[in-house]
């Protein structure tokens, strides 16, 4: 189930920041190829997230406050990555890196601020799940998990589209 779950949400990353480049160079999107965008960079989300997770690791392990810092830090690694700015997982770390340099205070408010409305979401609606689920009820609990789905993946493709936008903003600027 985890694998399931890791692979849709990086079909999904994939699909938005892929189309979101494609529409930066000026080329028109369509539901295809958001879809198209999700398969061909699925891989790369993919790599790219755990080569991620093993390098937050060490910072962790030395202090919380320090891996929290270069997570912030690399947060911008999917867009880098998956826009092309980046051919591999460590290149995006890096330009995630200078990409975030100035606006890490921002980047981290936004994370919390993403993650509490993520938690709301699951806190309000797992109540529910739960009375569905003990009364065998497994209609209604399947429709409220279909909801719960649905209002995770908002969460998510706000998440990352405010990632995006933040990557973006140099680029912008200098324009």
């Amino acid at each position: 189930l985890l694998l399931v779950s890791m692979t849709t949400q990086a079909f999904f990353t994939a699909a938005i920041f892929r189309t979101l480049a494609t529409r930066r160079i000026g080329e028109r999107v369509s539901l295809g190829t958001a879809f198209t965008n999700g398969v061909s960079g699925c891989w790369s989300c993919l790599t790219t997230a755990i080569w991620l997770l093993i390098r937050s690791i060490p910072w962790f392990l030395l202090l919380v406050i320090p891996g929290i810092v270069k997570v912030v830090a690399w947060s911008m690694a999917l867009p880098a990555r998956l826009s092309g700015d980046a051919q591999s997982a460590e290149g995006a770390l890096a330009a995630s890196d200078s990409a975030s340099r100035g606006r890490r205070l921002y980047l981290f408010g936004f994370i919390v601020l993403m993650s509490l409305i993520g938690k709301g979401v699951d806190q309000a609606l797992n109540p529910f799940l739960k009375a569905f689920l003990r009364f065998d009820s497994i209609g209604p609990a399947l429709a409220l998990m279909a909801v719960h789905l649905v209002f995770a993946m908002m969460v998510g493709a706000v998440t990352s589209i405010g990632f995006w936008l933040t990557y973006e903003m140099p680029r912008r600027s200098n324009s």
